[in-house]
């Protein structure tokens, strides 16, 4: 465990929460969360946030997965991505305040963020609708306005991908075993 992950932990584990829980919609309850495992936890940062927070919630990232000198922000949207559209300023404030409130959390830690890669990903609901060519170049870029901001350089990677991307390319690079 790195310098980073050790001081996370330490302060933060009663946080530690499973996707299956993060990615649930809590707008609407009964619907299915977006991933199904229980078992590999990562830190929710919506409840970090309210604990550093507890007047004023600033929007945040649904959880941070630190592993070696990366920190992924995640935010599950359990929409298809057209939908998600719809909710292109709130993912722009979450990306915008989450960062302000986590270079804080690094900042009270003593932990540099030079040192670091982020990488920030929406992961929403696939398409029932076979791919097309296009579809998939489009696949390739960021939406809902997240790659626009300059102020967003320190981020190495924005994903806006849906959850198949997530299982099988993103989480390939945090731990092979894990599934969505």
């Amino acid at each position: 465990m790195n310098e980073l992950e050790s001081k996370f932990n330490a302060k933060y584990s009663r946080c530690l929460s499973n996707f299956k829980t993060m990615s649930i919609d809590t707008s609407q309850p009964n619907k299915l969360p977006l991933c199904s495992d229980t078992h590999y936890k990562s830190y929710n940062f919506d409840k970090i946030v309210k604990e550093e927070y507890p007047d004023k919630h600033p929007a945040s990232p649904d959880t941070l997965i630190i592993k070696n000198n990366k920190v992924y922000c995640v935010e599950f949207k359990n929409l298809t991505k057209i939908k998600v559209n719809k909710y292109k300023k709130n993912l722009q404030e979450k990306l915008q305040q989450g960062t302000e409130v986590l270079l804080k959390i690094l900042d009270d830690l003593s932990i540099k963020p030079k040192n670091l890669k982020f990488i920030f990903c929406v992961v929403y609901k696939e398409n029932k609708n076979k791919y097309t060519y296009a579809s998939d170049i489009e696949n390739k870029v960021s939406h809902f306005g997240l790659k626009d901001a300059d102020k967003y350089d320190f981020y190495q990677h924005i994903y806006t991908q849906p959850v198949t991307f997530f299982r099988q390319q993103f989480i390939d690079k945090i731990d092979k075993n894990l599934p969505c």
